[in-house]
């Protein structure tokens, strides 16, 4: 199985708004033995990226993807996507509906990666949120 061409199939189902097809693409990834962690890490993230922004209903009661986020770290604790996908999505003030979780530890635990990954593992954009989030981070912190 070529992964990368497997990871094509799954943007391209996405964007078809075939969600189950990209769903089912991506747990051959993940149980697929020639798969590298940060391969599998990037298949929990577009799992936790699907349930959280198109299809609540794959997500098996977590509506959020905070789950799909929390295997994704386990398997590469570098994978960006998954670490903003947790910061972005925590009690966000930007939502008003089921894209918000309240796991706090995961935040600070996130946020902490992100803050330690060198400066060039994200691009300016995400470096300007996080610099905006840095202040909801330090209240969290206080809360600890």
């Amino acid at each position: 199985m070529d992964v990368s061409l497997e990871f094509k199939k799954v943007n391209s189902y996405i964007e078809e708004g075939e969600y189950e097809l990209a769903f089912s693409v991506l747990e051959e990834i993940i149980s697929n033995n020639s798969s590298s962690n940060k391969q599998i890490a990037e298949a929990f993230n577009l799992k936790g990226v699907i349930v959280s922004g198109f299809a609540p209903y794959l997500g098996s009661g977590d509506e959020t993807g905070i789950s799909f986020y929390k295997r994704s770290i386990k398997y590469d604790e570098k994978c960006v996507g998954a670490l903003l996908n947790i910061v972005s999505g925590y009690s966000s003030d930007e939502y008003c509906d089921s894209s918000m979780h309240s796991d706090r530890v995961m935040y600070v635990e996130a946020f902490n990666l992100l803050s330690s990954l060198p400066n060039d593992a994200v691009s300016n954009d995400q470096k300007e949120f996080l610099n905006k989030e840095k202040t909801r981070f330090y209240e969290e912190i206080k809360k600890s």
